[in-house]
């Protein structure tokens, strides 16, 4: 049930936050529109990073070790805050930046490697690249009518409400 749940918070988050991420940058949506399948693989991974759906995620310390001048004791609780360690400058060039390109990109959205690495991270890529470019495809003048609405919660992160305009087609 974990597996499910997590899959589909995260993937409809994916979603949203990125298309409302893209519908706020017109130009960047317009050319992964032109781009998509070149394009496509290096703009999701960087989405991910610029609008990771996943808040923080807390784990415990199994040994002492000193972390950014700062000690932690094995059995401490220790917070990941994706939107910090995605927007490190020592490690990103331009973090504040959606670079559709960008490579390389060692984000952290799906757990940042390790025992606790996403075990639906391709899923997740699989899902939320399609469900990408079907709606780029689909709706060819999709543009935001309104302010989104964002969950009100400390872990995940997500649209809950984003009017958008179109043309219906035939």
């Amino acid at each position: 049930m974990l597996l499910i749940n997590a899959g589909g918070d995260t993937t409809r988050n994916l979603v949203g936050g990125a298309m409302v991420t893209l519908l706020e940058r017109p130009e960047l949506l317009e050319r992964l529109r032109a781009k998509a399948d070149t394009l496509m693989p290096s703009a999701l991974e960087e989405l991910l990073r610029f609008q990771s759906p996943v808040i923080y995620m807390r784990r415990t310390a199994v040994a002492d070790t000193e972390l950014g001048g700062a000690s932690i004791s094995a059995g401490d609780k220790v917070g990941l805050y994706y939107g910090a360690g995605n927007g490190d400058a020592s490690v990103f060039d331009r973090p504040q930046d959606l670079v559709l390109d960008r490579s390389p990109n060692e984000h952290l959205a799906f757990g940042g490697g390790g025992p606790h690495f996403c075990l639906g991270s391709h899923f997740g890529r699989i899902e939320g690249g399609e469900m990408i470019r079907q709606l780029l495809e689909r709706f060819p003048d999709l543009a935001l009518a309104g302010q989104p609405t964002w969950l009100a919660s400390n872990f995940i992160s997500g649209p809950t409400h984003v009017p958008v305009a179109y043309t219906p087609r035939g």
